[in-house]
């Protein structure tokens, strides 16, 4: 008896844990003067003052400015709530206005690295309008891409080419590569979101049948999904996204015993969800549904 009851504290204990798994967002932000010269300085504040904007309370972000001098930026750590965002500003432009010619994205990236919080979902920002300049060039940052995707635990990452300066084919096909990291090319400068998970599991007996998605967007967003299906459909409670959820649902469209006898006690298809937002975009629209569907003994 009294292994039981450790054995149920234990448990209890470890999915309190998992329940009350908090948010960390990085930004490793290019502080470079030629975003001033591009022309994109102003718009990529306004980008980031939205991704800050869109956070829940409790949410930890960290920005961390750039040029080629990592070392002498220090990290700007603090709370949804307690984000001054006049005196981060500031704070940027000083940066933008110390004299540093070069880039160097895998120093800026190793560092964002020393913030990733194992007690929490990570998303790391990587924003910037140019090339690595040092090293290998490309291949240095291609590298990181293909290390971190292969280590990488409970974290997404974004690549945001602020300006076509920073495309690049080499790490368009890294990027392609692995799939919790996404690209944003220039011009698309909405703010993207994603489910933790690329499969939504349901069980299609069950009363209630539906599959709580979490997401890193606090906003409430509309979607759309996508889907052609013979033997389901997957809705959206109200439509839409909303507090960091997506609460889905699934219809059959025949009786489950016959869809059973057809198919087997569980079932896949796709789907696709589409974002109209025009402040959001949905990285990873595509999702795999995995239907329950056992017959009772």
């Amino acid at each position: 008896m009294k292994k039981i009851s450790v054995f149920l504290l234990v448990a209890f204990v470890s999915l309190s844990s998992l329940a009350q798994k908090g948010r960390n967002f990085i930004y490793i932000f290019d502080c470079t003067y030629s975003m001033k010269t591009n022309g994109i300085w102003e718009s990529s504040l306004e980008y980031l003052r939205k991704g800050i904007d869109c956070k829940k309370e409790g949410d930890k972000i960290t920005i961390q400015p750039f040029k080629d001098k990592i070392k002498e930026y220090d990290p700007i750590t603090f709370d949804k709530t307690d984000c001054n965002w006049n005196d981060l500003k500031n704070t940027l432009e000083d940066i933008l206005h110390d004299k540093a010619p070069h880039t160097d994205i895998c120093k800026a990236w190793e560092k964002g690295m020393q913030y990733i919080d194992k007690n929490r979902y990570n998303y790391v920002y990587l924003l910037t309008d140019g090339q690595h300049e040092y090293g290998n060039r490309e291949d240095d940052v291609c590298a990181f891409i293909q290390q971190w995707c292969e280590n990488h635990k409970d974290t997404r990452a974004f690549y945001v080419m602020l300006h076509k300066t920073a495309e690049n084919v080499k790490i368009l096909e890294a990027i392609k590569n692995c799939p919790d990291f996404d690209v944003l090319l220039p011009g698309e400068h909405r703010i993207p979101f994603v489910f933790d998970k690329n499969e939504i599991r349901i069980n299609a007996r069950d009363k209630d049948a539906i599959a709580k998605m979490h997401t890193d967007c606090g906003d409430e967003v509309a979607l759309s999904i996508n889907q052609n299906d013979p033997y389901f459909t997957l809705s959206l409670r109200d439509g839409c996204i909303r507090d960091g959820y997506g609460y889905f649902t699934i219809k059959p469209k025949k009786n489950l015993d016959e869809i059973n006898k057809e198919v087997g006690d569980e079932y896949i298809f796709d789907i696709n969800l589409s974002c109209s937002s025009a402040d959001y975009v949905i990285a990873h629209p595509n999702l795999r549904v995995v239907v329950s569907n056992k017959t009772e003994q």
